[in-house]
C-alpha cells in the first residue's frame, strides 16, 4: 500500500514538497480482488484457525479503512448471474449492497458500526479518480507490474431465492495479488506496456532480482561491464514433440492447489496443477507433456506419480491439468513440488496434524 499512500500524499503538493522520482512496486492502483477472497475464504485453513476462524478475519479486516481502499475499482469487477445468464454489475461502493448481499458479518448490524463502515466505503470510492491519474507534473514515475502469476480478477455470484450463492473467482495474469493492469494503472484493462515487468509474487516483490537490477539502474550509476544479476528472463515454456517436431508451449500462469492444507497423520492428500497456456499456443493436446512431481518433508524426498487429468474443455481453454496423491502424510510440514521447466517449479505446502 506504500504506493497508494505516496500517491495520496502527493496530491495538491507543488515544488519542493514533491519528490523527483517515485517507484511503484505492484501498487494496486485499481484495487485487488484478494480483498473479497479474504472475506470469503480468509487466508488458508491453518492461518484461519490460528486467527480464531474465518469469521474473525472477515470482521476485523472490514474494520480497517485501508482494507476498503484495496477493493477492486475497475469496470466489471463483480457481477450477479441472473436466470437469463446475463451479468448484472454489482456496485461494490454502496454499503446497502453489502448489507443486502450478506457481505457484512453480524456485528455490522449495529447502526453506529454500519455508519462508520459506510463512511469508510465512501472515502475509498472518492479515491478512484486520484488513483487512476499519474503523479503531479515534475514527478518521474516508474511502475513495476508482474504478469507471471495466476491472480484473482472478477467475482461472479448466482442469485437465488435466499440470496447470492456460488461465489466464483475468475483469474488473470498478475503477481498473485494485484492484476498486471491494476499495478500498471490502466483502467481500460487493455495492456500494461507502460510499466516494467517483475517476476516475483506480490509478497516477495522486493526480492525480485530483475526489479532490484532495474531499481539500481534508476538510482545509482552502473558501469556497462557490471554483470546482470538476472539468471533468466521471460516466461517458462513446455518442451513438447508434435508429429515428431519440437515445439514450445509458453505458460501464461500456473495454479497449484491441495485438497486440504491440514490433514490427519497417516492419511492422504491430493494436489492439482493447472497450467494456463498463452493464447498464441495453437491446438494444445493432451499427454504430450507430463511434469515431474516430488513430495519433500523431514523424512526425505519421494517421487510422485503424475496423472494427466486434462479434458477437452480444458484444452479449448488452453489449459493442462495434472494431479498427484501424497500417501501417509507425516507430522509437520511437507511440500509438493511440480517441475514444469528448468527455472519454474510451483510448490504447495501440506501440514500433517493430529485429529
Amino acid at each position: 500500500m506504500g504506493g497508494i499512500v505516496s500517491r495520496i500524499y502527493m496530491e495538491g503538493k507543488t515544488g519542493q514538497q514533491l519528490p523527483k522520482r517515485i517507484v511503484y512496486m505492484g501498487t494496486p492502483f485499481l484495487g485487488s480482488m484478494n480483498t473479497f477472497a479474504t472475506i470469503k475464504e480468509g487466508w488458508d485453513p491453518l492461518k484461519n484457525r490460528l486467527a480464531g476462524g474465518q469469521n474473525v478475519i472477515w470482521r476485523v479486516a472490514l474494520s480497517f479503512p485501508g482494507m476498503l481502499e484495496l477493493l477492486p475499482r475497475y469496470d466489471g469487477c463483480c457481477y450477479m448471474r441472473t436466470s437469463t445468464v446475463a451479468r448484472d454489475p454489482i456496485s461494490i461502493f454502496d454499503a446497502e449492497v453489502w448489507k443486502n448481499l450478506g457481505w457484512l458479518p453480524d456485528p455490522y448490524n449495529d447502526p453506529a458500526r454500519f455508519d462508520q463502515f459506510k463512511k469508510n466505503l465512501e472515502r475509498s470510492e472518492s479515491l478512484t479518480t486520484l488513483l487512476r491519474s499519474r503523479a503531479p507534473l515534475g514527478v518521474h514515475e516508474t511502475l513495476f507490474a508482474s504478469d507471471t502469476h495466476s491472480t484473482y480478477r472478477r467475482l461472479g455470484m448466482r442469485q437465488t431465492a435466499t440470496g447470492p450463492a456460488d461465489w466464483f473467482f475468475s483469474r488473470e495474469v498478475g503477481d498473485g495479488t494485484v492484476p498486471a493492469w491494476s499495478a500498471a494503472r490502466r483502467p481500460d484493462q487493455a495492456d500494461y506496456g507502460n510499466s516494467l515487468p517483475s517476476f516475483a509474487e506480490h509478497s516477495t516483490i522486493f526480492d525480485d532480482k530483475w526489479l532490484i537490477a532495474e531499481f539500481t539502474r534508476l538510482f545509482l550509476k552502473r558501469k556497462p561491464e557490471d554483470p546482470d544479476p538476472v539468471a533468466s528472463r521471460g516466461k517458462p515454456s513446455l518442451a513438447v514433440q508434435i508429429d515428431g517436431q519440437p515445439a514450445q508451449w509458453a505458460v501464461k500462469f500456473a495454479d497449484l492447489a491441495v485438497s486440504d492444507l491440514v490433514v490427519p497423520l497417516g492419511s492422504s492428500a491430493e494436489a492439482t496443477l493447472r497450467l494456463k497456456l498463452e493464447d498464441v499456443v495453437s491446438n494444445p493436446r493432451k499427454s504430450l507433456f507430463l511434469p515431474e512431481a516430488i513430495y519433500r518433508n523431514g523424512d526425505g524426498t519421494t517421487t510422485l506419480a503424475v496423472t494427466d487429468k486434462t479434458t477437452q474443455d480444458d484444452l479449448d481453454n488452453k489449459t493442462l491439468v495434472y494431479s498427484i496423491t501424497v500417501h501417509n502424510v507425516v507430522g509437520g510440514a511437507g511440500v509438493v513440488i511440480f517441475k514444469v521447466a528448468e527455472d519454474f517449479s510451483p510448490m504447495a505446502a501440506i501440514y500433517g496434524a493430529m485429529n
